[in-house]
């Protein structure tokens, strides 16, 4: 049934902005608890990062921040802690 309800979903034609928008909200939604596996294959392309290594450097941020706050006992996700930071960095911009 779920499967079915998803295939309908991804095969409606999307015109309007509005619809899109919800679409992208409701994939999103169904998403939003999907964390990062605790051990992760990690993608590095030297060649493409900057002298600073800053990318990485972001990345690996996040995800130690992630790992303290889950050390504590807070079952935190990747996604939640890139998400109330950019709110913070917002909020502090504003």
């Amino acid at each position: 049934m779920e499967e079915d309800h998803a295939a309908r979903t991804f095969t409606i034609w999307l015109e309007t902005p509005e619809q899109k928008m919800r679409a992208y909200e409701a994939f999103q939604a169904g998403r939003a608890d999907i964390d990062v596996p605790p051990v992760e294959d990690f993608p590095l392309c030297p060649e493409e990062e900057s002298e600073e290594m800053s990318e990485l450097s972001t990345t690996l941020g996040f995800r130690s921040v992630r790992a303290g706050r889950r050390w504590r006992g807070e079952m935190v996700t990747l996604r939640q802690v890139i998400t109330e930071a950019a709110e913070q960095l917002e909020a502090s911009s504003a």
